[in-house]
């Protein structure tokens, strides 16, 4: 065990011998105390996330009856970088909707400490972010501000936590889906945009329709371009414009099937 130097000195000469040192109080089975030296040598292994120290109270006397008491603080140092703040998870994940109601609660970041002896008041922060805020008490998370148009499908937020004394960090990723109700007309959440083989995209441009606010994509010359049309054998024949009478009569012939290549023409109704 560590040893803890104590002194104890009889100082009234022919009055009586220094008869030793006691403990008057003290944990019970955490010193070990030399009565004729003083010494003070620890018992079991000094754990700072267990206790921060202990206060040991000794008694000297002599043979004449004279006593007097001192007080020994121990105190006990963490190690070199030593940090008792952990979080629960190594990284939190949530996943929410980009319509979620603003001030919805998304979850919750959670610590434990390590000292048992802490009572200490935790206090939780997000870093340089506007869409969300968080309970510094509890670690909660509640949106602020709409993400229905952020431009990625993934946020990452970096978190932390205090007592005054030890701060730790973690990442947050925030996983942003489609929304499941009507969208406002002006809008279209990202996705991710598929690209032919030479690389260009297939992602049509999109225009709206204020009139009845729904979204029509606009195929885009690059898209045309970089999709190819199917061939059609030399036994078919593509479906056209129907032809009419002045009195609105089909000319189209009836339909007719052929089991030679499988195609069955359509008749307009």
């Amino acid at each position: 065990g560590q040893v803890i130097p104590s002194n104890c000195t009889d100082q009234d000469i022919g009055v009586g011998a220094l008869q030793g040192v006691v403990f008057l109080n003290t944990t019970p089975g955490v010193f070990l105390l030399n009565s004729s030296t003083g010494v003070l040598t620890t018992n079991i292994s000094m754990e700072y996330r267990r206790v921060r120290g202990y206060t040991v109270v000794l008694l000297c006397s002599d043979t004449g009856g004279l006593t007097n008491t001192s007080t020994v603080y121990v105190t006990i140092t963490p190690p070199p970088n030593y940090n008792p703040l952990k979080f629960s998870d190594p990284f939190f994940i949530f996943t929410i909707s980009r319509v979620t109601p603003l001030f919805d609660l998304i979850g919750q970041i959670t610590t434990k400490d390590e000292r048992i002896w802490a009572k200490d008041v935790l206090t939780y922060q997000i870093e340089n972010n506007t869409y969300f805020t968080i309970n510094e008490t509890t670690g909660t998370i509640q949106i602020s501000t709409s993400v229905f148009d952020y431009t990625c499908d993934v946020m990452v937020l970096k978190a932390s936590v205090t007592d005054g004394v030890y701060t730790n960090s973690t990442l947050v990723y925030i996983i942003l889906v489609a929304n499941t109700t009507a969208e406002p007309s002006s809008q279209a959440p990202p996705s991710v945009i598929p690209t032919a083989p030479n690389g260009t995209s297939l992602h049509p441009a999109l225009s709206s329709s204020p009139a009845d606010g729904i979204v029509v994509p606009t195929p885009s010359p690059a898209t045309k371009a970089a999709i190819t049309p199917p061939t059609i054998p030399s036994s078919q024949t593509p479906p056209s414009v129907i032809p009419t009478a002045p009195n609105g009569t089909s000319l189209h012939p009836a339909p007719s099937s052929s089991p030679a290549d499988g195609i069955v023409v359509p008749t307009p109704s």
